[in-house]
């Protein structure tokens, strides 16, 4: 995971590495390494849902990095969008 994060340029973070199954987040938060991650996973895509939730992250992460929108107004754009993603998914397109 170290070298994952370390590829991403950002950090690692300890989630329960006390237990049995020790977790770890990796954690984009910055426009650079969004785009490193954007670029990985469109030239070697996801597989399934995840492939979908991809692309809706990317709308928004898109918005982002342009800085043509306010945070504040894609904020709630952003919120209905993670909402279905995951176990939520409706639309399979």
């Amino acid at each position: 995971m170290k070298e994952v994060s370390d590829f991403l340029d950002c950090s690692l973070k300890d989630i329960r590495v006390t237990s049995s199954r020790p977790q770890y987040r990796v954690r984009t938060s910055n426009s650079k390494s969004n785009l490193i991650i954007t670029n990985y996973l469109k030239k070697y895509p996801l597989q399934g849902n995840k492939f979908l939730d991809f692309y809706s992250w990317l709308e928004i992460a898109e918005k982002f990095v342009q800085g043509k929108v306010d945070h504040k107004i894609l904020l709630p754009q952003a919120k209905e969008i993670k909402s279905q993603m995951n176990d939520q998914r409706q639309v399979f397109t």
